[in-house]
């Protein structure tokens, strides 16, 4: 890289202006996911697709976008200052920022989504003021008075009156509570046993998520049915599974206090009461007998002539892939033994090998794969299993809790990526039938010392969907277990920076410079620039939306997702030495953006349906990445080439406002869920009420703290002349 004498370098107003605008922008982005179908904390209830088509177009170029900025940036500060400095300004910058983020954002930001998913997907008890439920009856059950009870069933009170609050019926109301007198009682009197609440629930769910074991006997005695689903296809031996943060939330939510060993206690009854009355109900279905993972059960509903290869009515899903979903080997070698069809199609024309790749079960995808499945088998869509297996972790997440089938939030990742390894085995080579098919690719494959190792840790915890509550205190996965959220950015800058320290021992020390200037800022570029980054594209997987990059939370980054942003910043560290006060980079911007998000984002979401094209999809995506990319450094370096103190302002508060804004975002989705009012302007309100708190945090709590100066250097105090303070440094680029 060329010497640069550090007099002679110039501010870039614009590209400060820019990485400002890219942090801002993921507000606005972050605020848009509960506006249209996506799998967020919060679903509002005024949804738009338009919000879809937002959320796609600034996701494929924003944080690309940033890491290129903040690459220039960093070769900047090395060229000012030297090495030593710019490793101990970003150590300030950066890594304790994003260490004191652990302990501080991430637990609100946690905090808050567990409340914005209980608020949007459970129906809440509302209460009169003084506390009191709004109907004697009710009032009567939650209290255990059973005279009461009594006194207002003999007044004419319907035994089976829905709640008009929560919809609950009396029953549910008594099993919710664990009140086995009021329970009996209202059996005696005509109660429906199988009575639903709005939900669909019985109250054969309530009393099972619970724990209460001794209503589950009453109400079995009493005629309840174990098999009967709720509106979301759970039964009550699902309910029975529930995680116990889950539990603890919803019964925080409706006002009842648990003890956590009690429920836990409970539950260890109730779940062999449930699956026997599951295996002795004639009544029950063979994909319920799956769900329930009992191997007898499946085995009786096959003895009894159940067919091995008719799809469930509510989901259409076959016997075998609910087993291969669920993680169920056993379940899945008998009914293959029993003559399943192992390419047999679900209603959206998937089959068990998608399921099984979809939720990253490694072994079921082996298995199948050995037993003939058909890795080249499409689904409606067009996509195969291997395109399966790339999911993004949110959407399944989503369909697993909604299909109440088990997730492995630890081994999720670790899983989907063996199961690819399989898939482009069985694709690529074949299966040799004297070794395991994992194993003979991972010889071949140039990441198989990585891959052996996660998929090793992956079947040693284990692939067979153990439905277990404590699926939760699985053990920490460097990789796959969620950790930065969405503070991941600071942690790839802190891999980076030590890459680009190498870099530049090397470079003072063989004096070698930056490629030519034609190379980097003529549309040459685009000739190396889409080859190189397809590389690390090709190993992507297709998020919920299937458009834009991935990203990777964990302790340890996926390689090639950090390789990915890793060509962004070192382009920016290039083109700093390129010498661009003319803004030859983006000088075509004119025509770039309006073409990238006009022509290319239409025809790329287009390509989504034919994803077996993987190269074209591939490099629609980065052309309009690196499109927009350059085409924002253009128009930015039209707009500001000189400093406008609110815009320095901005961009100088822009750091505090991105690493705090989601919990409020959340809460914020939260507040106005319910709200009758357009989704444009509810989302236009959030985006200015959050912004216009958390510049006033900045402004009174941050800026002249010692929070302001550890994010972007000392500020003081501005004499009164009514002008805004010059702003110095913020993360991602140097200061003055």
């Amino acid at each position: 890289m060329n010497t640069v004498n550090p007099v002679s370098v110039p501010r870039r107003h614009d590209l400060d202006a820019l990485r400002a605008f890219a942090m801002l922008l993921g507000i606005a982005l972050h605020a848009a996911l509960s506006f249209f179908p996506f799998p967020w904390a919060v679903q509002d209830t005024q949804l738009n697709d338009g919000f879809g088509i937002f959320f796609v177009a600034v996701h494929g170029f924003r944080m690309p976008l940033f890491f290129l900025v903040s690459g220039y940036f960093t070769a900047m500060l090395w060229r000012k200052r030297g090495l030593a400095a710019l490793v101990t300004h970003r150590t300030k910058r950066i890594l304790i920022p994003c260490l004191l983020g652990l302990v501080t954002i991430i637990p609100l930001l946690e905090m808050a989504s567990e409340w914005g998913i209980l608020r949007t997907y459970v129906t809440t008890k509302r209460q009169q003021p003084d506390g009191t439920h709004p109907d004697a009856l009710f009032a009567s059950i939650i209290s255990g008075d059973t005279h009461s009870v009594l006194r207002e069933l003999e007044d004419g009170t319907d035994v089976n009156i829905a709640d008009p609050a929560s919809g609950a019926t009396p029953l549910i109301a008594a099993a919710v509570h664990g009140n086995v007198d009021v329970t009996k009682l209202l059996l005696e009197r005509g109660a429906d046993p199988n009575g639903r609440g709005r939900d669909g629930g019985t109250a054969l769910h309530a009393a099972a998520f619970l724990g209460h074991s001794d209503v589950v006997e009453t109400l079995i005695a009493g005629g309840a049915e174990a098999g009967t689903p709720n509106n979301e296809g759970h039964r009550p031996l699902d309910s029975a599974r529930a995680p116990m943060d889950i539990t603890r939330l919803i019964a925080d939510l409706i006002g009842i206090t648990i003890d956590e060993d009690d429920v836990r206690d409970g539950r260890s009854l109730i779940i062999p009461l449930l699956t026997k009355a599951l295996i002795d109900d004639p009544d029950s279905s063979l994909p319920a007998a799956i769900r329930m993972g009992s191997l007898d059960a499946v085995r009786k509903r096959l003895d009894g002539g159940a067919d091995p290869n008719e799809p469930d009515q509510q989901h259409g899903v076959t016997p075998l892939a609910w087993a291969s979903m669920a993680g169920e080997r056993e379940i899945t070698e008998l009914l293959l033994d029993r003559g399943a069809d192992i390419n047999g199609s679900n209603r959206d024309g998937s089959t068990a090998l998608h399921g099984a790749a979809f939720l990253g079960r490694a072994e079921i995808t082996e298995l199948l794969i050995k037993r003939g499945a058909d890795a080249r088998a499409t689904n409606h869509k067009r996509e195969t299993a291997l395109d399966s297996s790339r999911a993004d972790r949110e959407i399944v997440r989503f369909i697993a809790r909604l299909l109440n089938l088990p997730f492995k939030e630890k081994t999720f990742e670790t899983g989907q990526e063996a199961c690819r390894v399989l898939l482009r085995s069985q694709k690529r080579n074949g299966l040799e039938k004297d070794k395991p098919a994992l194993v003979t690719f991972l010889k071949k494959d140039m990441l198989g010392a990585y891959l052996e190792l996660i998929y090793s840790e992956t079947l040693q915890l284990g692939d067979k969907g153990a439905k277990s509550e404590h699926d939760d205190e699985e053990p920490f996965h460097l990789v796959a277990t969620p950790v930065f959220h969405h503070l991941w950015f600071l942690w790839f800058l802190c891999w980076m920076v030590p890459i680009f320290a190498v870099f530049a021992l090397l470079a003072n020390i063989t004096g070698w410079k930056c490629p030519p200037a034609w190379l980097m800022l003529s549309p040459v570029r685009f000739v190396w620039l889409l080859p190189l980054t397809l590389i690390p594209q090709w190993f992507m997987g297709i998020n919920s939306l299937g458009f834009g990059p991935d990203t990777s939370v964990g302790l340890i980054p996926q390689p090639h997702i950090l390789l990915y942003y890793g060509m962004f910043f070192g382009f920016g560290a290039l083109y700093f030495d390129c010498d661009d006060p003319k803004g030859r980079l983006g000088r075509w911007w004119w025509i770039a953006l309006p073409l990238a998000l006009f022509v290319i984002l239409p025809f790329g979401l287009e390509s989504l349906a034919s994803r077996d094209k993987r190269l074209l999809h591939s490099t629609i995506q980065l052309t309009y990445t690196w499109m927009m990319t350059f085409g924002m450094i253009g128009f930015f370096h039209w707009l500001l080439r000189k400093e406008i103190k609110i815009v320095r302002y901005l961009s100088d508060s822009s750091y505090w406002l991105y690493l705090t804004h989601l919990p409020l975002v959340i809460t914020g989705q939260v507040w106005i869920r319910e709200w009758q009012t357009p989704a444009i302007w509810k989302f236009s309100l959030l985006c200015l009420t959050v912004t216009f708190l958390l510049l006033f945090t900045y402004q009174m709590f941050v800026r002249y703290t010692p929070i302001g100066t550890l994010l972007n250097g000392p500020r003081h105090w501005p004499k009164a002349t009514g002008k805004l303070p010059v702003a110095n440094g913020a993360a991602g680029q140097t200061p003055e």
